[in-house]
């Protein structure tokens, strides 16, 4: 399992992403990164204000043989 921080602005886009924890593997990591940047969050405001949010996002990958 990787876990990958991400920080998610205003509008729901990913903004900076960062490597929490590794699955041992980059190869699955840079997966997991690639991901989520392509991701888009519903966001809650915060007094009419949208703010950043900062989250960390567990990835689990299931590999299967051919």
């Amino acid at each position: 399992q990787t876990v990958v921080a991400a920080e998610i602005l205003p509008g729901g886009v990913v903004g900076r992403t960062a490597l929490a924890k590794s699955s041992g593997h980059d190869t699955l990591d840079s997966a997991a990164l690639d991901a989520i940047k392509t991701w888009k969050f519903g966001t809650e405001s915060e007094k009419d204000e949208v703010v950043p949010q900062y989250v960390d996002i567990p990835v689990t990958f299931k590999l299967e043989e051919r």
